[in-house]
């Protein structure tokens, strides 16, 4: 849908993960002070992540997505309206 490539795309679960790092300081080491080197931490925690728990922030990213896809499609008009008969 065109109105789908009009919008940015949803964040992939690693950057869901990611996020959640960023919105939760205290989880990172106190030396970590960088962006570089926050990545490069929760790069490595998310390389360590059990699969069960990598799943889950899958689960959230998929979860995401369908929620995005579906407030744009809402706000798209139907396309009834853009029939030619419907132009005056």
């Amino acid at each position: 849908s065109n109105a789908l490539r009009d919008h940015p795309k949803s964040p992939n679960a690693f950057i869901l993960f990611r996020s959640y790092y960023l919105a939760h300081p205290y989880l990172l080491p106190p030396e970590i002070q960088h962006q570089k080197d926050v990545s490069r931490y929760v790069a490595w925690v998310w390389r360590e992540l059990p699969d069960f728990k990598r799943q889950e922030w899958f689960a959230k990213a998929r979860e995401e997505k369908e929620r995005r896809e579906s407030a744009i499609l809402g706000l798209s008009p139907p396309a009834s309206h853009m029939h030619a008969s419907n132009v005056s």
